[in-house]
């Protein structure tokens, strides 16, 4: 055992499962997405996300694209695609004056297109 590092620097915090997908934040603002389809459970990313603790994590549900939202203690939500392994950063929204505790997808119809909203 080369060294132990505390639970309250890398424990989990939160976590979401979809599409066999299972994204974990933890306490130094990293999120790490396994994925559950093979016989055994593996991590597909890591992702140095937040300057602070990863408060909630959210996948959208249903529609397309898919998406993975996570807010931070840093007042940050970062939202990323999730169709492939990549999770790519495609927004981050930090217009907050306090602390986030929560986050939720929200279908909104917007004319004839389909719209994903955070709130």
């Amino acid at each position: 055992m080369v060294g132990r590092v505390s639970s309250e620097e890398t424990g989990v915090k939160c976590m979401d499962l979809s599409r066999g997908h299972l994204a974990v934040g933890d306490m130094a603002g990293n999120i790490r997405v396994y994925s559950l389809d093979d016989v055994e459970i593996r991590q597909v990313n890591f992702i140095e996300a937040h300057e602070a603790k990863v408060v909630a994590l959210k996948y959208s549900q249903g529609h397309s694209p898919h998406l993975l939202a996570s807010a931070s203690a840093d007042r940050m939500i970062h939202v990323f695609n999730a169709e492939a392994d990549e999770y790519e950063l495609i927004q981050t929204i930090d217009a907050h004056g306090t602390s986030i505790v929560d986050l939720q997808f929200a279908f909104v119809v917007v004319g004839v297109q389909n719209k994903h909203k955070v709130t």
